[in-house]
Order: C-alpha cells, then structure tokens, then sequence
C-alpha cells in the first residue's frame, strides 16, 4: 500500500477587486465583467446608454447587412445555448431567469431590432439585445476556420503521436486502482492509492507502459485523451464494481455544438474564436512525478523541439505558477501544461500552418483527486464554479434580474 501525501483542498483564491471598476452583480468579479464587456459590448446591460454611438451604429447599419440574414438560424441556438446555463441551477432561480414568451419567438434581425430599440421593458429589450449577438457570436464560431478544421487537427496529431510518441515496444495492460482520502489532519489529507482491492471507489485503466530511452526511465501512461471542444467527454462504464474510464471523445449528438466554444470567449473576453488557443487538447495521466517530466521532454522531441513549445504552467513543482492558471481553479489542482504549435500541412495551400495543442500531463493521484466529488479540484466543481461566478451573472446582469 502506497500513501501519497496531498495539499489539502482549499477554495480557490479571489483575486482584489480592482478600483474604480462598477460594482455590478456581486457574484461577478469586477475583472471578469469588465473584460467581458470590452469584448463584448452587447451584453452589456447598459450598452445603449454607455456607449450611445456605438448602439446606434451597431442597430443601424448591421441588421441590413447579409450577414444579418445569414445569422438568423443562429438565434435558435442561442435560445438553446440560453436553455443550457440554466440546466444546473435550482427550479426556483430558473423560473426567474428563463427567457421571456416573446424573446424566444423572435428569430429574425427585423423583430430582434425592434424589440430592442422599443425601451418599453427593459428586461425584453436586454433579452432581444443579448440574442442578438449570441446569435452573432454563433456564427462567428461556425464559420471560424480552426473550429471547422478541427477535427481534422485533432486526427493529424494523434496520427503524429502514433509515429512518434507510440512507436516501438510499448505493452499494455489493464490496471485497476482504489483510492481512499483520509480525514485532514494539519492540513494535509492522504490519499491511498493501492492495486484491485476492495475499496471505496475503484477505477479501471489500460496503461501504456513506455519502454526506457537514452536514459531517461520508463513511463506508465494510465490514460491519454485528445479532445476538441465541443466533442462529449470520454465515457465511463461501471462494472464489476470498477469505473472504466474510455479514452475515445464521443461525437456530440447535435450537428453543432458550440456552446462551450462561447463560454469560453466570453469568459476570457474574447472577440474572436481563433484567439482560443487551446481548442484542441490533449491530456496524459502518467504514474509519478518523474515521468511527468519524461514525458514532457519525449513529447517535445517529438513535436517539433522545444522553440515550438510555450505559455508552460507548472503547479507541480512550481507554486508560483499557480497564479497562471485560471481565477477559478482550485489552489490543490497539480498539472504541467502548456502550448505546443504543431506544423500541419494545408489540403488547399502551398504552404503549412501552425495549429496550437494545450498539453496537460497530470501525475495519477492528482488526476484521481479531479475525479473524488469531495475534491474542489474536481472538474464538475471547477466548471460550476466557472458558471456561477464568470457566465450566469454576464448573461442575467443584476441591474436586469
């Protein structure tokens, strides 16, 4: 039995409110709300007043444009983008934030237009204002180049790992492992991770065992996943009293999913979907902490060296780096990560182009700690923090709700 001494789980830190900035939700950093609305101003609840040129070039000239025409399928998936905030939080809140009878019949730049100069209410001239540009938004997204190549990306690079990274004598097997977390104790708090026993909860692996190399050790890939954004997470399967986690993303179920894709922009104050750098991911669950950093000097000769590798974060060695990491990530959460601008050739150019990949290289008891529902390093918490303090307060603005 292996005990693994953790740091305890802590709320993740607040950064000071910076001065002179409005008030506002209080759920919403003032950081965050100013961001979001320099990027994006038609969310903005005070849009027409505060920036009254500019509303009046927006309402003016853009609804006339073809683009305006072209749009207008959009709408629905706003509503339905709208719809899917509001899916976790209570009934009682729900009821007061879902969209109006007559926002959600509008679906045309002509009516959207209208509702939103009319002044009569303002919470329906918000709504209409807000669909506007999310419908916008939507569109942006979609025919956004590297969301629509991406997964085409993601297949080039996994096929450039298989030549690389998974060549050679590589074994597998499968490995089962439980995990215990001790009460706190000054504190630390412990985690027990030890090999198919009976326990509180058990997870099932097909690790990868990397063969030693120049002498650098051997390394245990317990779990490799690439994702795209806007593919469904990895299944997982319970069975014989053990979750299987899948490495395979699923396809989403409707033709488009770009839902997250918008989160993030307004998150991040984002005006541009080609501004995300990590629409394309990929993560690697190694045994310690050792062959975190193997790794990572394998994958950096094998993508290229390490002039094409930046933007690197390391929580694992280096507590500084935590202050990097985004404002709502729990202070325990260990990851090395970074951007990897991987060369890849153009079907319809002369010339190839660079495409960024966040890596995410986890050691396996902090990744076990993501999956415990009591950790806030957990990534169910981290996202509900994401929409509870960054997304719902954007989009239902105090001074409307």
């Amino acid at each position: 039995m292996t005990h693994l001494r953790r740091i305890s789980s802590t709320p993740p830190r607040r950064p000071p409110r910076e001065k002179g900035l409005p008030q506002g939700n209080p759920l919403l950093w003032g950081s965050d709300m100013t961001a979001s609305y320099r990027a994006h101003p038609l969310l903005d609840p005070l849009f027409p007043t505060r920036q009254r040129t500019a509303a009046r070039f927006w309402y003016a000239s853009y609804g006339f444009s073809q683009a305006a025409a072209e749009a207008e399928p959009y709408f629905v998936e706003a509503d339905q983008y709208i719809d899917e905030l509001l899916i976790p939080i209570p009934d009682t809140l729900k009821q007061r934030l879902k969209l109006l009878p007559e926002t959600r019949k509008a679906n045309t730049f002509e009516t959207l237009l209208r509702i939103a100069a009319r002044r009569s209410s303002p919470r329906t001239c918000y709504e209409a204002q807000r669909k506007l540009y999310l419908g916008k938004l939507l569109y942006d997204v979609d025919h956004c180049r590297s969301v629509r190549d991406g997964p085409r990306h993601r297949c080039i690079f996994e096929l450039l790992l298989k030549q690389t990274l998974w060549s050679g004598n590589i074994t597998e097997k499968e490995i089962e492992v439980r995990s215990e977390v001790e009460p706190p104790r000054f504190g630390h708090r412990l985690l027990t991770l030890v090999p198919k026993t009976s326990g509180e909860q058990c997870w099932r692996f097909r690790m990868r065992r990397l063969p030693p190399r120049n002498g650098e050790p051997a390394i245990d890939v317990y779990r490799f996943v690439s994702r795209f954004k806007g593919e469904d997470d990895p299944a997982a399967e319970l069975s014989d009293g053990a979750v299987t986690l899948s490495d395979a993303c699923q396809r989403p179920m409707r033709p488009r999913r770009n839902g997250s894709i918008l989160s993030k922009m307004i998150r991040r104050g984002l005006g541009d979907p080609q501004m995300i750098q990590d629409l394309l991911g990929a993560m690697f669950v190694v045994g310690t902490r050792r062959q975190v950093y193997a790794l990572e000097r394998r994958l950096v000769q094998a993508l290229g060296g390490p002039l094409r590798w930046r933007d690197r974060v390391d929580t694992i060695s280096n507590r500084v780096d935590r202050e990097l990491l985004d404002t709502h990530a729990a202070t325990s959460f260990q990851v090395l990560k970074e951007i990897v601008d991987v060369l890849i050739e153009d079907p319809f150019g002369a010339s190839p182009y660079l495409v960024p990949i966040e890596i995410q290289i986890c050691p396996l008891e902090a990744y076990i700690g993501t999956l415990h529902d009591s950790d806030s390093a957990n990534h169910f918490a981290y996202k509900e923090r994401q929409l509870l303090n960054q997304l719902l307060p954007v989009h239902f603005p105090s001074e409307i709700y």
